[in-house]
C-alpha cells in the first residue's frame, strides 16, 4: 500500500510539473482561427515536437478587434496574467482596407492598439504575435480583384497594424510587440508552387484541412522556431502533403526574418 501511494504521488507530482512547465498559448480570432480547429492543429503539433504547450481561444465568426474588446469571454482570457504567447488576428480583410484607406479604416487601427495595451497590462512579458491572413476570391478579392493584390495590401497593412501597435506600447513604457507570423506568405508559396493543394473550401475564403494545417505550421515555427521533427502530428491528413506544408511554413518564417 505505501509502494501505490508513493507511485501515485509520483504521478500526481509530474503531471502537476508537466503541467505547469506548458506554454500557454491565447489564440484570439475568428473562423480563421476555427475552421477545422486550426487552435487544436496547433496543439498537436507543438506536443508531436516536445514542446507541451497548452492552447486557448476566444473566437467567434467575423469577430474583429473591436467585437473582442467588448467580448467578456476575450477580455477574461486576458486578463488572465498566465498567457506566455498571445496570437492576434483581426477580421480577414481589416488591415488590407486599412492600407488601401487609411483615413477611413483608422478606427480598425485604434481596435489594434487598444487590444495590444490590454493584453501587454495583464501579461507584461508575454509575446503577442500579429498573425498576418491568406488572400481568398471571395467578393472579388474583397474588391482588390486578385491574390496579388490582396496580398500587397495585407503586408503593408499588418505592418502598419504593427508599427503603431506598437507606438502604443512604447507610449504606455510597455514592452513591445513580438513579430508577425507570416501565414498568408505560406498560402501564396503553396499557391504559386503546389496548386493541386487545395488551401481554401469551396467558399473561397475559409481554409481547408490542409489550409488550417499551414496556419498551424507557421505558427509553431513562430513561437519555438527550428524545424519539424519526424514525430509531428498529421492532424489525420495526408503525411507526404503535410511534409511540404511543414517545409513552406520553414521558407515563408525564414523568408520574412531576412534569413
Amino acid at each position: 500500500m505505501k509502494k501505490i501511494f508513493i507511485f501515485l504521488s509520483i504521478a500526481i507530482l509530474s503531471s502537476t510539473v508537466s503541467a505547469q512547465d506548458s506554454l500557454k498559448v491565447l489564440c484570439i480570432g475568428n473562423s480563421f482561427t476555427y475552421v477545422f480547429k486550426t487552435d487544436s492543429m496547433l496543439k498537436r503539433i507543438c506536443n508531436s515536437n516536445g514542446h507541451p504547450t497548452a492552447v486557448k481561444s476566444s473566437y467567434a465568426g467575423g469577430m474583429s478587434f473591436k467585437r473582442h474588446l467588448v467580448s467578456d469571454k476575450t477580455i477574461k482570457a486576458i486578463e488572465r496574467h498566465d498567457n506566455n504567447v498571445v496570437m492576434l488576428q483581426d477580421r480577414s480583410m481589416a488591415e488590407a482596407y486599412y492600407a488601401h484607406e487609411p483615413k477611413r479604416w483608422e478606427h480598425a487601427l485604434k481596435d489594434a492598439q487598444e487590444i495590444a495595451t490590454r493584453i501587454r497590462a495583464n501579461s507584461a512579458d508575454a509575446r503577442i504575435i500579429l498573425e498576418r491572413t491568406w488572400s481568398y476570391g471571395k467578393d472579388n478579392y474583397r474588391g482588390f480583384g486578385s491574390y496579388e493584390e490582396f496580398d500587397r495590401n495585407l503586408v503593408v497593412g499588418t505592418r502598419l497594424y504593427l508599427k503603431a501597435m506598437n507606438k502604443a506600447l512604447k507610449k504606455l513604457g510597455m514592452k513591445p510587440m513580438d513579430c508577425i507570423s507570416p501565414i498568408g506568405d505560406a498560402f501564396a508559396i503553396v499557391r504559386a508552387e503546389r496548386p493541386d493543394i487545395v488551401l481554401l473550401r469551396s467558399d473561397n475564403h475559409h481554409q481547408s484541412e490542409f489550409g488550417a494545417y499551414l496556419k498551424a505550421c507557421v505558427n509553431y515555427i513562430i513561437i519555438y522556431g527550428g524545424t519539424f521533427s519526424p514525430a509531428t502530428a498529421t492532424c489525420d491528413l495526408d503525411p507526404q502533403t503535410c511534409k511540404y506544408l511543414q517545409d513552406v511554413a520553414i521558407r515563408a518564417v525564414n523568408q520574412a526574418q531576412g534569413k
